[in-house]
């Protein structure tokens, strides 16, 4: 159900992600990262991880200041805006990443390319939370680089 895959953008914990243009041009002006939540409607584990991790770390905002957080409900109908302005649907969105597998997260620059390692998949919460906080350091890292 469509419905349910919303949770977290109908109670205010991340946006979603419609307009990928101006949340790019935004990380750029501010030197943020985008960590971009892939998820699907009927993801089982896509529920567990936010229950477990994201949700929680959301409503922690220790890196509210720090990251731009966006989900892409990979099987919603509506289309979106990519990167480079174009619409597209958020099917053929997460196809250009190779995101096939849910949850998935990306950690992007404002103009889309990946800048820390990606995660994909959730089983347990062992260990998980250790590697997801090191990608988003990272990502802030490369994100305020002067190289990028």
């Amino acid at each position: 159900m469509i419905v349910a895959s919303f949770f977290f953008a109908l109670f205010g914990l991340v946006p979603i992600a419609d307009d990928l243009s101006k949340t790019g041009a935004t990380a750029v002006e501010r030197r943020l990262p985008i960590l971009l939540y892939v998820s699907r409607s009927d993801c089982t584990f896509c529920r567990q991880f936010e229950k477990e991790q994201f949700g929680p770390l959301l409503n922690s905002k220790v890196y509210s200041q720090q990251v731009i957080f966006r989900e892409l409900v990979w099987d919603a109908t509506e289309s979106m805006i990519d990167f480079e302005g174009e619409e597209i649907t958020r099917a053929e969105f997460a196809e250009t990443f190779d995101a096939k597998l849910t949850p998935t997260v990306l950690f992007l620059d404002g103009e889309g390319e990946e800048i820390a390692p990606r995660i994909t998949g959730y089983v347990s919460n062992d260990y998980f939370g250790y590697y997801f906080e090191a990608a988003i350091k990272r990502a802030i890292e490369r994100a305020q680089s002067p190289d990028g």
